[in-house]
């Protein structure tokens, strides 16, 4: 968040204040904007990535989406592994 906490992901709300990044690394403070994804959530998009989790919930971003890892580094959706 913006004010330095942290969140899970899932209590984000449109609205909230939080830091971003774009591709060159460069931090800035965002707000939340609502995103209405495809009219058919069913079928898959291309040049997005679904990233299933051990409790079978999952995140879909495009395939350039930028995640901070565990050693303080981004990597792209499409890297993850």
């Amino acid at each position: 968040m913006s004010d330095g906490t942290t969140l899970p992901i899932g209590l984000v709300e449109v609205g909230d204040k939080i830091v971003s990044f774009d591709f060159n690394g460069t931090k800035s403070i965002s707000t939340v904007e609502y995103s209405g994804g495809s009219t058919n959530p069913e079928e898959p998009f291309p040049y997005s990535i679904y990233t299933l989790f051990s409790d079978n919930s999952y995140i879909i971003s495009t395939a350039d989406h930028l995640y901070l890892n565990a050693q303080n580094k981004f990597i792209r959706a499409d890297r993850l592994q």
